[in-house]
């Protein structure tokens, strides 16, 4: 049975459990690979290529994963304009969700949980950035 969510005709011909979605509600969104995730969210392939080898693709010509999320104009011309929106609304969901936790309170509990923060904020921008984070012995 394919999921609703999977209509590539290239993933039709995988073993049910070796497709994205499946793996995703079988085995949690963290067991998938980085081409596995774009994929679920580009939902279809090309002519002769999954979405899985498209979204493989995608991220080599993007240089990363993060690349090619926080720079979908560039691929411009190998995805879709509907997949290049899921790619941008993904990750300016990842973004509200983390301001929403900064502004609940202690958010910056952590080194990694502050690098994790400035990386999602900075990365990406045309020009260099300093930044200093100044917190008390309770990270406030």
């Amino acid at each position: 049975m394919i999921p609703k969510g999977e209509p590539d005709s290239v993933m039709r011909r995988w073993p049910e459990q070796d497709r994205p979605t499946v793996k995703l509600f079988q085995m949690g969104a963290s067991s998938l690979t980085d081409s596995e995730l774009v994929a679920v969210l580009l939902r279809t392939g090309h002519k002769d290529q999954s979405a899985v080898e498209v979204a493989r693709a995608l991220i080599a010509q993007a240089g990363s994963l993060s690349a090619l999320v926080r720079d979908t104009e560039a691929n411009q011309l190998t995805m879709k304009p509907d997949q290049r929106a899921r790619l941008q609304a993904t990750l300016e969901l990842a973004r509200r969700c983390l301001r929403e936790n900064l502004a609940q309170g202690s958010a910056l509990s952590s080194p990694q949980v502050v690098r994790d923060y400035l990386r999602l904020k900075l990365e990406g921008l045309p020009h260099e950035v300093f930044v200093g984070v100044f917190c008390d012995a309770q990270n406030t």
